[in-house]
């Protein structure tokens, strides 16, 4: 543990700053967020769990068709090669994170346990041993020591500092999981356990945009960068000289996009409740092609019952607006009607020919005015 030992008082630029000011009052809308998708928060929830789970699944390479990927993500199918079991061990941890971050204490057990978890019914992770070496006399003997005892330290410096609240989070969430990556405390994993855990520590100090929007998915989306700026804070680490700064800038950074996202999700979500849910599937289906199926209503409507779908779908066909297209999973519709045309009858006003007609007329009269008085 070199960083969150030696943290120093960072200066930011006035952009920083803005940066930070605006990621906090983000954070401050999370009553409003939920409050605004409160009615689909379970479902927006599982959809985001799935995202990450494909997106993880494309930041470790795993060999896995997405035929497969979809079963185990979506049907709980039973994993059978290795890189399927880690999938299956992924899509567990997040969904225990996005139910319980809160209630995740920071010990030593709680992170091995989620190490386990990562590798279950693949191998067995364990801690890490050091060599030591020992002068008894003149014979030196060499034992080795499990690296439990300084990741637990660790784990208390970093639960110590976050409680005093001298440093801003993301500066120590961020040089916490330069250290961890850098200790290497278990024998597998180190690096995955590494991002589990600095999503984690975001999600348990209320950052809630990844209810929202999918961690994995910013990741993926800044993947080089992020490397880049994690092989400049691992540069001169051991001699404690660590540059974590452009790394947590780059963390900032992704929130703030994910914020965004989180931003325009409930703007349109508030608009579409609003709606009549049934009203709105009806307009969509007027903007789609002739023939269209239930996956691109779905598409559009990520957070709709299938049970609103359908009922929609079977008013439309009773009103002979839609029938269907042949049957099973190849089944379709067919739009028999075009969207309304909406043509009020109303009669634009221009202003100012209206204005030039009357002052036209106000001169007349004062001509004709005048020329009584002069007797022209």
């Amino acid at each position: 543990m070199k960083n969150l030992t030696n943290l120093n008082i960072t200066p930011f630029t006035n952009e920083e700053v803005m940066k930070l000011i605006k990621l906090y009052q983000f954070k401050g809308k999370d009553f409003y967020y939920q409050n605004v998708m409160s009615a689909d928060l379970e479902s927006i929830i599982k959809q985001t769990v799935e995202v990450d789970c494909y997106e993880m699944a494309k930041y470790l390479n795993l060999d896995i068709t997405d035929n497969r990927k979809n079963l185990i993500i979506k049907k709980d199918s039973t994993p059978k090669t290795n890189d399927e079991k880690t999938l299956k061990n992924l899509k567990n941890i997040f969904q225990r994170i996005q139910a319980d971050a809160h209630n995740f204490e920071f010990l030593t057990n709680d992170v091995l346990s989620l190490g386990k978890l990562l590798s279950k019914g693949i191998s067995d992770c364990s801690f890490n041993r050091v060599a030591i070496k020992k002068q008894v006399n003149i014979i030196t003997e060499s034992t080795s020591k499990s690296k439990r005892d300084e990741l637990e330290t660790l784990l208390k410096t970093c639960e110590s500092l976050i409680n005093k609240e001298e440093y801003e989070l993301t500066y120590l969430i961020t040089n916490f999981y330069i250290d961890f990556i850098n200790d290497k405390y278990f024998n597998i994993n180190n690096d995955v356990l590494g991002l589990i855990l600095l999503y984690l520590l975001l999600f348990r100090e209320d950052f809630h945009l990844f209810k929202y929007v999918s961690f994995a998915k910013l990741l993926n989306s800044h993947l080089e960068e992020f490397k880049i700026n994690v092989n400049k804070a691992n540069y001169n680490y051991e001699e404690g000289f660590s540059k974590t700064a452009p790394l947590q800038k780059l963390i900032i950074d992704m929130m703030l996009e994910g914020y965004d996202m989180v931003e325009t999700k409930a703007r349109e979500y508030s608009f579409d409740s609003s709606l009549n849910k049934s009203d709105n599937i009806e307009n969509t289906i007027y903007k789609l092609p002739q023939i269209f199926t239930k996956d691109d209503i779905r598409l559009r409507h990520p957070y709709t019952s299938e049970s609103t779908i359908n009922r929609t779908l079977q008013r439309l066909r009773d009103e002979n607006k839609i029938r269907p297209n042949g049957v099973g999973r190849s089944a379709s519709w067919i739009r028999l009607v075009e969207l309304p045309d909406f043509n009020p009858d109303y009669k634009q006003m221009d202003i100012f020919n209206e204005l030039g007609d009357k002052n036209t007329e106000k001169q007349d009269k004062k001509e004709e005015h005048n020329g009584f008085d002069f007797g022209l």
